[in-house]
């Protein structure tokens, strides 16, 4: 088990206005009071109106920065955001490994396409996530549209696939004012429900992986981090939106 001391390493695309992506990462675990440091896994020309283009970073460099984050220790927990070549998810699984062997938890935010489009995963990019990655034992944060896309069965298929667990997120659900988001793992489904956040909501999933990843790094029950960084979205998302019409 990890610690609170010790930094949550964020492993996302680089979106230049801040709303989501690798920016938003660190500023939640900022305004969250722990430590947060960042290898861009893509470059994205985006506002937070607009998606135009995306660009990988080149893998051999995302080893080599990773392996030199060995200088700081290992981490405490990995979140994963938007990463958009198989390459680079090769060179993150390979890292990821030995991180996993330590027990240090992994979340990872299965992103199909953003939120405005302009891109949209392979499939080989789903092969390798539901081959390479699951095999490690992450914790995955889709929304519904995303649990479909990974898998044809469900949360319980990515559990056999080898996650440890799933919060399914209800966000796109519009019907009242709680969010009824959803979390299996080996003792099945449970709901968890929150306050539905108002205004702009880009970039909610960005910070609700990265919660789940600081929370799960000292949690004892990972049904407890999921719940608490739930409530803590809802409480902290109007302090990291004060640009938001």
């Amino acid at each position: 088990m990890t610690g609170m001391n010790g930094y949550v390493l964020c492993l996302s695309g680089w979106d230049p206005s801040g709303h989501a992506g690798l920016a938003r990462d660190l500023a939640t675990l900022q305004r969250f009071g722990r430590v947060g440091k960042g290898v861009p896994t893509c470059l994205t020309v985006q506002s937070r109106l607009r998606f135009d283009s995306v660009r990988g970073v080149d893998s051999e460099w995302v080893s080599a920065a990773l392996g030199r984050l060995g200088d700081e220790g290992w981490p405490v927990a990995v979140k994963v955001g938007l990463v958009t070549e198989v390459a680079v998810w090769a060179a993150i699984g390979r890292w990821l490994a030995p991180v996993r062997e330590r027990g240090i938890p992994v979340v990872v935010d299965p992103i199909r396409t953003p939120t405005h489009g302009g891109w949209e995963a392979s499939p080989e990019l789903l092969d390798w996530i539901r081959d390479e990655l699951l095999r490690l034992g992450p914790y995955l944060t889709p929304n519904r549209p995303e649990l479909e896309w990974l898998a044809a069965n469900g949360a319980e298929e990515l559990l056999d696939l080898g996650a440890l667990g799933v919060l399914v997120t209800g966000g796109h659900d519009d019907a009242s004012d709680t969010v009824a988001d959803t979390w299996w793992d080996a003792d099945g489904e449970r709901i968890l429900r929150r306050p539905r956040l108002s205004g702009p909501r880009r970039g909610t999933g960005c910070a609700l992986s990265t919660l789940l990843a600081a929370n799960l790094a000292t949690a004892t029950d990972p049904f407890e981090a999921a719940r608490v960084s739930g409530h803590m979205l809802s409480r902290l998302w109007p302090e990291l939106t004060p640009d938001a019409d």
